[in-house]
């Protein structure tokens, strides 16, 4: 078997950061901080004779990641609006930082207020922190 792609860790499932002020779990939100995080994780580049790790690599070209809206809500079959809620109640916790900026494509395409987004790695080590027994923080 060959993992790969997004994790989504049991202990977030539990987590306040994570829940809307009803208490349950805000999932959209999960599944967009997963991918995040999934594109944040450097490729190992691997010597092919010894296995030996040679050199981490970025999966993205730029200095963040650029996301946009339209993008997930097709990759995870959610609505744009969802999209954009999830996006904005993690900005809101803290658990990512966006910037819209604007770009200008290789053939010269302009474009204006391009998302581009970072996990918060002080936030989100706290979404594994969570003590399963009693539902409260460590």
């Amino acid at each position: 078997m060959n993992w790969q792609g997004n994790i989504l860790p049991a202990p977030w499932f539990q987590h306040p950061l994570l829940r809307h002020e009803s208490g349950r779990v805000n999932l959209p939100a999960a599944i967009i901080l997963s991918d995040v995080i999934y594109w944040y994780r450097p490729q190992e580049i691997r010597e092919e004779a010894t296995g030996k790790i040679i050199e981490y690599r970025r999966k993205f070209r730029a200095d963040k990641l650029q996301k946009s809206y339209r993008a997930w809500a097709e990759q995870f079959g959610m609505t744009k609006r969802q999209v954009k809620d999830a996006v904005a109640f993690l900005r809101l916790r803290g658990l990512v930082a966006t910037e819209f900026r604007h770009v200008t494509t290789e053939s010269g395409l302009a474009l204006s207020n391009v998302l581009f987004i970072e996990p918060v790695l002080s936030r989100i080590t706290e979404l594994n922190t969570i003590n399963l027994a009693n539902g409260e923080e460590e």
